[in-house]
């Protein structure tokens, strides 16, 4: 993977650009391009229950 230009969000630098590779012939396999990036303003994911609980 090369990675290429950054940008940094709340102190966290992260790559605009990723580029990938096979290892075991250098052959391209996608580039991924990062356009738009903010911090989180609350939680995304539920929180998790009690281990071992259920819904109904």
């Amino acid at each position: 993977m090369l990675l290429d230009q950054e940008l940094t969000v709340k102190g966290v630098k992260l790559p605009k650009t990723r580029k990938w590779y096979l290892n075991k012939d250098d052959s391209f396999l996608a580039t991924d391009l990062l356009l738009k990036a903010e911090p989180l303003t609350s939680r995304r994911l539920p929180t998790p229950g009690p281990v071992g609980a259920t819904k109904n």
